[in-house]
């Protein structure tokens, strides 16, 4: 009868080592299910990171050639106003003349007026 005891006693320790084994087991499994879940998250943040990141070099890249295109409109339109400037004072010169020689004029009608 003692042996008997002790065979139960010993199948009851293993049954319960089992259960435990079984316990471990299925949190084991949930552990590596919750990690491929995981995995599968960060690879898909992973993949939009990358997809932002293409994004924002590729806008980089445009925002760079607008600042290159306005950099050289401005370029153009600063020498068109230095044409414009000039032109002005040549303008203003010529005007300046004319008055001067119709004052001449002017002058010299008065001294013909006076021989």
């Amino acid at each position: 009868e003692r042996y008997i005891k002790d065979l139960e006693s010993k199948l009851e320790d293993f049954s319960e080592e089992q259960k435990k084994d079984q316990e471990l087991i299925n949190e084991l499994k949930n552990e590596v299910t919750r990690l491929k879940s995981n995995g599968s998250n960060s690879e898909g943040y992973i993949q939009d990171l990358e997809s932002r990141l293409a994004s924002g070099e590729e806008q980089l890249t445009r925002f760079n050639q607008t600042i290159e295109r306005l950099e050289k409109r401005l370029q153009q339109r600063e020498r068109d106003y230095i044409e414009l400037e000039i032109k002005m004072r040549e303008a203003n010169t010529d005007e300046e003349k004319k008055m001067l020689l119709g004052a001449i004029d002017e002058r010299d009608r008065r001294i013909i007026q006076l021989e």
